[in-house]
């Protein structure tokens, strides 16, 4: 039957057409059919994998048994992959899809990039191309993505550490250099789309109408396999432009050998001084490997061409980091540090204290400026300068703030000017109606903030002030005055208001169409209005009409309506006191109304395209606008915050020195007052170790160090009676500690490997801050290496802070003099030890009340005073102490005390041994020494007895908690005889050596 059946499968594929089979499931996606998304062809990304919606399972490719049905398959997964990216380049990365050519023409074929939104603001760009091939913008391998994830294959992760670190993004999209007709034409070729013929025209298109244009001074360049050729028409084409913006240039397995060829020697020669290619090796990623004609060549630590971009992201932000840092005048803070420490925007940050500004120009330069402070005294000084004098002249602080109110978006308006022919929908209309209003409404206002600024005794708002004087500004303004009205027909606000004012956005006369559709609205307005005084007078209550987008015109009964309504009425809802109702008069007019404002947005966009190209040519100074308006925004904004919060002007020198420092976020979120610390930090004294148990503000203390550097730097004032900072140009931080299961690293490996990063980027200029090194290890190696490092921090001249709860690493304080050790002070009733005072509580009652003290004794509890003073922490066991608080963990904690009473006996006992041995060598008498001697090794196998019976305490019992306590008395009793008997022993030598010695007088005086 088998093979019977085998042949007659056999026999109908030869007959009938093939039928696709699968091997694994019976409901494959067909792959000719045109799909509009993944999710509809069954798949999605989850955690950046390709896997099906239904089974979870990643992307397979031998689904059929026809190779041909596999691949089409595979291309058709493939461009669907290709749109997600671009959905996620605009939703995740936040980055806006511009047409390429920028002056498109209605049917014109089209590419597009991408672009950050800060693109016309930003100091520095940072320009990403791939490879060849079938990739498209926002990817490195179209295969890495289905099969390893988008977090290997897209270059999201470059632009997520580009955003971080302050540049602006550019994403390319060089292999869309083509299209096909439709297929009703009989002669079908392939057409070159204008501007991107190629990947060399693309790249230099790109480079012409987006990167020159931009304000960046500072331009790096991340280049994939053949995007390095382009790189090389880039540095030919604009030589002397790309030799003064471009810093830095980063290739991944470009074979810039070959490329290089056709290229100039003196463009090779200005490109080697600022390219490294990471080629495929089997070396570890980062090591050097030689130089060619254009570039250096280091390993990407991979085999594989595709991974090359993945494996060295590292070296390569690393290399930009240093590049960087050689020409700017700005620090240095790393992502993770960012984070740590509480800089970057969230809740509860710095960024969130320091959010006063009025505009969103000056809210995204704040971001950037608390990722990039300053590092130039006289930079900082001017700022200093510009906020004491707004803090000084309140009237000039309330001007500036209430002019900066008018300010909205302008980089949004720049990138609407650039575009001319974006999009010709209603809703692109809208919006380019209410820009140009918008720029008009900001023109009009510029020379009140000048005006404004002229009464200021700051040289830098004097200077900014010059920038608003430019003429140009002037001439848009009455460009746009000439077309644009200032008058409004129709008083009405809300929604009904704003489309009014797009109604008549032009002056009348331009267009004879568009003045009669408005002449059709306005009846449209006056039926309504008919409508509403005629439905008042039936109802005899107050009625008006308004216009929402979901119910179109609709009449509002104000007040409580019990009557009945006229039967023409199709529509009712009620909210709060009022009624809402609909005719079918009404549902009319909506609908004339509608169309009439359709078309008139249509056609006065038109006009305001005419208008945008007028002006155009005078738009250069509106970057230097937006860069004006966001200095004077966030300067306001450090004047009102420091005003409100009491906070002094720091001074810069070559010390740090800070009195009564206060957290600036606890400032101003805690429920209590912060406890104010001092740091002093010299370089004679450049490293702190902090001790101190948990809770006590070991960590705070640390962000505080930072967010005071960071706030200083920045221009701004800090929270402080008095402060003095040496200027940095990097912060390096490890406070929190977590594992990164994508990289398959445990706490300790992340920890270890960020440490690994500071260590090879600091300097004698750097500021680092650690929390608990070395402690997601084991104790012993966790000391080991703890101390190890901190004594590499000691050899160098950057200011470091560590705090740790290892009390033996305090001791590298008595090796080297630049270090100072430093403890959070804590009230504790340690009844571990013995029934006398502790010594906490007897320190503590030269500082604190009797009162606390008496209560600290009946709760016995622990007090945090979050003070720092000098010296070491006492180990008093604070985190039993802790534990001790919490009422379900008493069984444990009852436990935990006894455990701790033996490691403390133990520990004495250990150290009476080695004194003892010690003292027992000394001894001249032979026979003693060999009769003591066996004492010590009697006395560590009793504690070995006890280690070995410690390890059953776990089995918690009563009984065992008895035995402990038994042994516990035995080796007091044991000690106690032992020093007995050692003072009698001791006795009794110091008396035979007096006899010694009275003997061999005399011997002594004859020999004399």
């Amino acid at each position: 039957m088998g093979s019977n059946t085998s042949r007659s499968n056999d026999d109908t594929e030869t007959t009938n057409p093939p039928k696709r089979r699968r091997i694994e499931k019976a409901n494959a996606p067909v792959a000719h059919v045109e799909y509009d998304s993944l999710q509809e062809y069954g798949y999605h990304f989850k955690n950046d994998k390709l896997v099906s919606i239904d089974t979870n399972e990643p992307f397979k490719f031998d689904v059929f048994e026809d190779k041909e049905e596999n691949q089409k398959r595979y291309e058709t997964i493939g461009r669907l992959v290709d749109n997600a990216v671009f959905d996620l380049l605009e939703s995740k990365c936040q980055l806006q899809r511009v047409t390429v050519p920028i002056d498109a023409k209605r049917n014109e074929k089209t590419s597009f990039i991408f672009v950050s939104k800060d693109l016309s603001t930003a100091k520095y760009l940072m320009v990403i191309i791939h490879g060849t091939g079938v990739v498209r913008a926002g990817q490195w391998s179209r295969k890495l993505i289905i099969n390893e994830g988008l977090e290997i294959g897209s270059q999201f992760e470059y632009i997520r550490r580009a955003q971080a670190t302050g540049y602006a993004v550019i994403v390319t999209n060089t292999n869309l250099n083509e299209f096909q007709p439709s297929r009703h034409l009989r002669h079908r070729s392939i057409h070159p789309i204008r501007g991107s013929g190629s990947a060399e025209e693309h790249g230099c298109y790109v480079w012409e109408h987006f990167v020159r244009p931009s304000p960046a001074k500072h331009i790096c360049i991340m280049a994939h396999s053949y995007g390095g050729a382009v790189v090389l028409e880039l540095a030919h084409q604009f030589l002397k432009e790309f030799d003064q913006r471009v810093f830095a240039v980063a290739l991944t397995d470009s074979p810039m050998t070959i490329y290089g060829r056709r290229v100039k020697k003196n463009v090779l020669k200005m490109l080697k001084k600022r390219t490294i290619n990471w080629v495929t090796d089997t070396e570890e990623v980062d090591t050097d490997l030689g130089e060619c004609d254009c570039c250096l060549l280091r390993s990407a630590g991979h085999t594989v061409h595709e991974w090359t971009s993945h494996t060295s992201i590292d070296a390569i932000f690393k290399y930009f980091a240093e590049q960087r840092r050689t020409l700017e005048k700005s620090i240095l803070v790393d992502f993770a540090s960012s984070n740590q420490c509480g800089l970057a925007p969230g809740f509860q940050s710095l960024y969130s204290i320091l959010q006063a500004t009025k505009t969103k120009m000056g809210a995204r330069t704040l971001r950037a400026n608390l990722m990039e402070p300053l590092i130039d005294v006289t930079s900082i000084q001017y700022r200093q300068d510009a906020v004491e004098n707004l803090i000084d002249d309140e009237k000039l602080m309330f001007q500036v703030q209430t002019i900066l109110l008018h300010f909205t978006d302008v980089e949004r308006i720049i990138l609407a000017c650039i575009q001319e022919n974006p999009s010709r929908t209603v809703a692109a209309a809208e919006k380019r109606i209410t820009m140009i209003n918008q720029l008009r409404r900001i023109l009009d206002v510029l020379p009140t903030l000048q005006q404004a600024l002229e009464q200021s005794t700051s040289d830098l708002l004097k200077n900014l002030c010059s920038t608003l004087g430019d003429q140009r500004f002037q001439l848009m303004l009455d460009i746009l005055n000439l077309q644009l009205t200032t008058e409004q027909t129709i008083s009405s606000n809300g929604f009904l208001g704003a489309k009014i004012r797009r109604i008549f956005a032009i002056r009348s006369g331009f267009d004879e169409r568009l003045d009669s559709l408005r002449a059709d609205v306005i009846v449209v307005i006056d039926e309504v209005e008919s409508l509403e005084k005629e439905f008042s007078e039936r109802f005899n209550m107050p009625v008006r009409y308004n216009l929402t987008n979901t119910r179109g015109f609709s009449l509002e009964i104000m007040g409580e309506f019990k009557g009945v309504l006229p039967a023409n009425v199709i529509s009712v809802a009620k909210r709060q006191k009022s009624t809402f109702i609909t005719t079918l008069q009404l549902a009319h007019l909506s609908d004339r109304f509608e169309l009439l404002y359709n078309d008139i947005c249509l056609l006065t966009d038109q006009l305001i395209l005419i208008l945008f190209a007028k002006i155009r040519s005078h738009f250069g100074c509106m970057y230097r606008l937006v860069e004006a308006i966001s200095i004077i925004d966030i300067l306001q904004s450090f004047a009102e915050v420091s005003k409100a919060r009491d906070y002094v002007r720091p001074m810069f020198g070559p010390n740090t020195k800070i009195l009564k420092g206060r957290h600036p976020v606890i400032d101003l979120f805690g429920q209590q007052k912060p406890i104010a610390n001092d740091i002093e930090l010299y370089p004679e004294l450049n490293v702190i170790l902090v001790t101190g148990p948990n809770m006590s503000g070991k960590s705070t203390y640390l962000r505080q160090i930072a967010l005071l550097q960071v706030l200083a730097q920045i221009g701004c004032f800090v929270p402080a009676e008095q402060a003095r900072f040496r200027i940095v140009h990097e912060i390096f931080s490890k406070i929190r500690h977590h594992d990164n299961l994508f990289m398959g690293q445990s706490t300790f490996s992340s920890e270890i490997h960020h440490i690994a990063f500071i260590l090879n980027c600091m300097t004698s200029n750097s500021m680092i801050l650690l929390d608990e090194i070395c402690s997601s290890t084991s104790t012993n190696e966790g000391l080991a290496l703890a101390t190890s490092l901190t004594e590499t921090l000691c050899q160098t001249k950057a200011f470091v802070i560590i705090s740790t709860h290892f009390q033996q690493l305090t001791s590298i304080g008595y090796i080297y003099r630049n270090v100072a050790n430093y403890h959070f002070d804590v009230i504790y009733n340690d009844k571990l030890s013995s029934d006398a005072e502790s010594d906490s509580t007897s320190h503590s009652r030269r500082f604190h009340p009797q009162s606390v003290i008496d209560q600290l004794k009946e709760q016995n509890t622990i007090v945090y005073l979050y003070t720092l003073r000098p010296g070491i922490c006492k180990d008093l066991h604070y985190g039993i102490a802790l534990a001790s608080q919490i009422e379900d963990l008493q069984t444990v904690v009852e436990l935990a005390k006894c455990v701790a009473k033996y490691y403390i006996r133990k520990k004495e006992v250990g150290f009476f041994c080695t004194k003892l041995v010690s003292l027992l060598s000394k001894i001249s008498f032979q026979s003693i020494v060999n009769y003591m001697s066996s004492i010590p090794n009697l006395l560590m196998k009793r504690i070995m007895i006890m280690k070995g019976y410690c390890d059953l305490i776990y089995d918690f019992t009563n009984s065992t908690i008895q035995f402990v306590e038994q042994q516990r008395i035995f080796l007091e009793n044991f000690q106690k005889r032992m020093y007995q008997y050692w003072s009698a022993s001791s006795s009794n030598t110091d008396s035979d050596e007096t006899r010694m010695e009275s003997t061999s007088s005399p011997s002594t005086t004859e020999a004399h």
